[in-house]
């Protein structure tokens, strides 16, 4: 190693100068909420099985609130398989995905190794390593629209959902667990 490959990694393990910032820590928080979401998640077959219309405006406002708490990690996945249907279906989407994702697990390799990226002879800060990543993914992701496969994941979720939510009777969740 050099003085200046030294350098680079000079911060302490969790601050910005070092690049680590506690990602195992960060690793372990996503795990558990992801095990916790999943622990929630209730049986498709629930999901879509009685559905019928509410009897009148408090009737639907009560099964709103209900069911969105009750069936809020089934939001969540059909949030998910929404986002994915838009990278999917947008080829430079895709592309700008595969490329970011790519590079940031190698920014992360390297901070997780304290290896610093060398690039035709030159040693890349982690800041450097990321803004490069950055520079090069912005516009690919402003070229496929991101901003408007942002707002329509939001709208289609916030629609099914409520839709959802509305329509399913809530008897079957007050009785099997407190909610609130």
């Amino acid at each position: 190693k050099t003085a200046m490959t030294d350098s680079i990694w000079t911060g302490a393990p969790g601050d910005a100068a070092g690049g680590g910032a506690g990602n195992g820590d960060i690793k372990e928080r996503l795990r558990e909420a992801f095990n916790e979401q999943r622990a929630k998640l209730r049986p498709w077959g629930e999901v879509f099985g009685k559905i019928s219309k509410p009897g009148s405006l408090g009737e639907a406002q009560k099964r709103l609130t209900v069911n969105i708490h009750y069936f809020q990690a089934n939001y969540l996945a059909v949030s998910i398989f929404f986002l994915a249907y838009c990278i999917l279906t947008s080829p430079t989407l895709l592309i700008s995905a595969i490329i970011l994702t790519a590079g940031l697990l190698v920014y992360w390799r390297k901070i997780q190794q304290r290896q610093p990226l060398v690039v035709m002879g030159r040693t890349l800060a982690p800041r450097e390593m990321l803004a490069i990543l950055l520079a090069f993914c912005l516009p690919l992701l402003f070229f496929g629209n991101i901003g408007a496969a942002f707002f329509w994941v939001i709208g289609a979720t916030i629609f099914f959902s409520g839709l959802h939510a509305v329509m399913v009777p809530v008897q079957l969740q007050l009785q099997g667990e407190s909610l609130v």
